[in-house]
């Protein structure tokens, strides 16, 4: 396990262990549709972390168009 970084766009950073960023996001309750960041990087899910990286949840946009 990773000592990584979670937060939520606007919200406290909180610091805890996890091996990918589905266990983030279930650690930080999130439910519905979120976009993922890794050290501001898009991630998946599925995306395995190392060691102090910063995981960052936003609510997912969908997009429009004109």
């Amino acid at each position: 396990m990773a000592s990584v970084i979670g937060s939520v766009a606007g919200g406290d950073p909180v610091r805890m262990d996890a091996d990918t960023v589905a266990d983030v996001k279930a650690e930080l309750d999130l439910t519905g549709p979120y976009t993922a960041t890794v050290d501001g990087d898009t991630a998946t899910d599925d995306t395995e972390l190392s060691d102090n990286q910063y995981v960052c949840f936003a609510p997912a946009v969908k997009g429009g168009s004109f």
